[in-house]
């Protein structure tokens, strides 16, 4: 629209054309758009919200005895959250709560305690995306119960089960409501295994989206994306990548636990918890790799499908989705790191990363 009102101011202040011929090409394209949008069926790039999961019964613990909760005081700094530890006192008294220091292991320390005497019942960590996912790994091998608390910068988990704050999630603690949730397990060739309760990616992913949301309050979304796009492209490569046997030369493969929204290369958020699946999207390089790249990864597949039809732009879709119950992925050459819940590392380990979907592995307190 003001692109549109702009051009029309211009005729008229040239004076190419008379106000009348500019009311009236107005009119024309205007009953043109009402009379296309009437006609046709209207499908939202993000669906309606859908509940995160089943309502489960998880164990009550009125003062806290029974668990063993970690904070992670390096999450979020500067974001101006209350102090945990006076709030985990106040609510949960007997809880064994340990503040991480330099040189702990999450795995150690759990793992510690699941050997004592009297070892907890359910497992709770005060921290972001990463701290919940190592706690998460334990909870999951030890079958026990995990209380999230969202102190880290972005809370994607946290989020997407319903926990925005630290009273929603003891209110749901209090109350033993929780969810069976979906998680994937991340393979090395080394036999080291993670638990995955978001993404994984390898290629350029990571550092789009760190780009991405640094311009973002600044510029919005959609604009921000596309200069976060322009800039990662400008400084990266192409890379071979073999994916379930396919050998194909893209930018990054991204790997959602569950399905993401919206339907692009970086989607943003998910509506489920228990979908059953992981969500694949690929960002392949064609003859305009940077060119095509970087429209695809700002805007997505719909954007990309209108740039394939110019003449100097043509080519196969950029981008590629589909879902899969295991996935494993390979990086040919150069090596282009990975990611996973907000972890980034500069070496892909091994010869290959398979991701296995474990549906309703884990059980988290949530309303």
């Amino acid at each position: 629209v003001p692109l549109a009102a702009g051009v029309g101011y211009s005729r008229l202040h040239t004076g190419a054309h008379w106000f009348s011929d500019v009311a009236g090409g107005a009119a024309i394209g205007a009953g043109a758009a009402l009379a296309l949008k009437a006609v046709t069926a209207s499908r939202p790039l993000i669906p309606t919200q859908e509940p995160t999961a089943e309502t489960i019964a998880l164990p009550v613990l009125a003062d806290g005895a029974g668990l063993f909760i970690l904070v992670n005081p390096g999450s979020g700094k500067g974001l101006g959250r209350p102090d945990p530890e006076p709030l985990l006192a106040e609510r949960l008294p007997a809880a064994d709560v340990h503040v991480l220091g330099d040189g702990d292991d999450i795995a150690a320390l759990i793992r510690d305690r699941l050997a004592g005497a009297a070892p907890p019942t359910v497992l709770g960590i005060v921290g972001g995306d990463g701290s919940v996912g190592a706690v998460a790994h334990e909870a999951r091998l030890a079958g026990l119960p995990l209380l999230v608390l969202p102190g880290g910068t972005f809370n994607h988990f946290a989020k997407a089960a319903g926990l925005e704050t630290f009273d929603a999630a003891l209110d749901a603690f209090a109350a033993g409501t929780g969810r069976e949730v979906d998680a994937a397990e991340l393979a090395f060739p080394t036999g080291e295994r993670r638990t995955v309760l978001n993404t994984a990616s390898v290629g350029v992913y990571p550092a789009f989206v760190a780009e991405r949301e640094r311009h973002e309050d600044r510029w919005g979304k959609p604009l921000a994306a596309l200069i976060a796009a322009v800039r990662v492209l400008r400084r990266s490569e192409p890379f071979e990548v073999e994916v379930d046997g396919s050998v194909r030369r893209i930018w990054s493969v991204f790997v959602g636990v569950d399905r993401y929204y919206p339907l692009t290369v970086a989607p943003i958020e998910r509506r489920r918890l228990d979908d059953g699946l992981l969500d694949v999207r690929i960002l392949g390089a064609g003859r305009t790799p940077r060119t095509r790249g970087a429209l695809a990864l700002a805007f997505g597949g719909r954007a990309d499908t209108f740039v394939a039809r110019l003449p100097f732009l043509q080519g196969p879709p950029a981008v590629d989705g589909f879902t899969a119950q295991e996935l494993s992925i390979a990086a040919h050459g150069e090596d282009p790191g990975y990611a996973h819940d907000g972890e980034a590392a500069t070496d892909t380990p091994g010869d290959a990363l398979r991701l296995t979907l474990l549906p309703a592995a884990l059980r988290v307190y949530a309303p």
